[in-house]
């Protein structure tokens, strides 16, 4: 077997840490700067749905480009784009331009480079592993956000409490920075990109005959198929959940806590995938049992994440920890199964189709949320995600098990 850390997977590594280290702060930095400046519920939301409605359409677009033209060219233009879209936030914000409709513009930008990015990122990490090694390459990659979250989601909030929001646009903006210069130094060669002749040869009909080509393959696939479209409920759900914690730390009575703590709490949920995902590298689980294993996983999170919001903070601690150590397992499980069976010409579109599914659930799940937390107590509204998350779980996974177990039960 090759060896896992060669150059490219290193750089790649390195890259996609520091950038996430910059990612992990942006949303949660506009959306407080909003929430704090209205006290508005349904503008919070609002401001994270900004930051995923662009993968509602885009990525159809940017799937098909990716599966033609370089993913590693794409990676790093996009984080210096990021990189100077902080930088201009951060100057407005400075001169007192926080409108909260002008930041939510500034959201949906960023929201539409970060989609972009994910699909080049995921559609080119696949290639970067060597034979045999897709396991533990995953390990690494669920790794690597929630170290990032847990160094800086503490140190966000504190600094975020003492002097605002600029310092903290300012190092999103130069970790991007840091992250494209390392990414520009991999040199992989991308076995998909097409011998064409580049002026003039990518007519509309080539895109749309693609983006056809990509749709086609994913209703053939009904594996594929059955879990992307339960990865859109789950990111409904989870992102519903997600909305309304911020408003229930801070404006419960009994728990009455500021931003500080939120971040404090979110932290254990880092750590919790940041052990599940270190076990995983040293660890596999029988190849027989990847898929009741992850039906199971589906199930225990849901029921902890409604439970977050009866519990004071040490439970809520107790209760996000274990939840993390959870969803590492089904991550990775769904990510190296998917990544090793899509065939690399065809990767781009697939991850396209399946980061678009997964945005319009969690739209949906901010758009709800943000409605009904201004009628009906949090801990009630919970009750009705885990009726919804359980009837997908049914009815998608459950009820199709031969046809996704073939998927999830492979040697990988």
């Amino acid at each position: 077997m090759e060896k896992l850390w060669n150059k490219n997977f290193t750089i790649i590594t390195v890259g996609a840490f520091v950038s996430m280290m910059g990612r992990s702060i942006t949303a949660y930095a506009f959306g407080l700067l909003v929430y704090e400046g209205t006290g508005s519920e349904l503008l919070y939301a609002l401001t994270l749905v900004a930051n995923q409605l662009p993968s509602f359409l885009l990525p159809v677009f940017i799937g098909s480009f990716l599966d033609r033209f370089s993913r590693r060219k794409a990676i790093y233009i996009l984080e210096y784009i990021t990189c100077f879209l902080m930088m201009v936030a951060a100057g407005f914000i400075f001169m007192g331009f926080d409108n909260p409709y002008l930041v939510l513009c500034f959201v949906f930008l960023a929201g539409s480079v970060g989609c972009c990015y994910q699909i080049a990122y995921e559609s080119f990490y696949p290639c970067l592993i060597t034979k045999g090694n897709y396991r533990q390459a995953y390990s690494v990659s669920s790794l690597m956000g929630p170290l990032a979250t847990t160094v800086m989601l503490p140190v966000a909030g504190l600094v975020y409490d003492a002097v605002g929001v600029i310092p903290l646009l300012l190092f999103v903006g130069v970790a991007h920075g840091v992250a494209a210069t390392f990414d520009m130094q991999i040199n992989a060669i991308e076995t998909h990109v097409k011998e064409v002749k580049y002026k003039g040869s990518y007519k509309w009909k080539d895109f749309m005959l693609q983006t056809k080509e990509g749709i086609d393959y994913l209703m053939s696939e009904k594996s594929l198929l059955f879990v992307a479209l339960f990865f859109g409920v789950i990111t409904c759900t989870g992102q519903l959940n997600s909305t309304m914690r911020l408003p229930f730390v801070t404006g419960v009575k009994y728990l009455n806590q500021d931003a500080a703590v939120l971040s404090f709490v979110l932290t254990f949920s880092s750590l919790g995938r940041i052990l599940g995902a270190s076990i995983q590298y040293f660890i596999s689980y029988p190849v027989k049992r990847r898929y009741q294993i992850s039906i199971t996983v589906y199930a225990v999170i849901t029921i902890l994440e409604a439970l977050f919001f009866y519990g004071n903070v040490p439970l809520m601690c107790l209760n996000l920890f274990v939840a993390g150590l959870f969803s590492v397992t089904s991550y990775n499980i769904r990510i190296s199964a998917t990544n090793s069976y899509v065939p690399d010409d065809k990767r781009g579109r697939f991850n396209a189709v399946f980061v678009m599914m997964t945005a319009i659930g969690g739209v949906f799940g901010n758009l709800i949320s943000g409605v009904l937390m201004t009628y009906i107590a949090i801990p009630h509204i919970t009750l009705g995600v885990i009726v919804v998350l359980f009837s997908g779980l049914y009815f998608i996974l459950i009820r199709n098990k031969e046809t996704v177990k073939k998927l999830y039960n492979r040697e990988v």
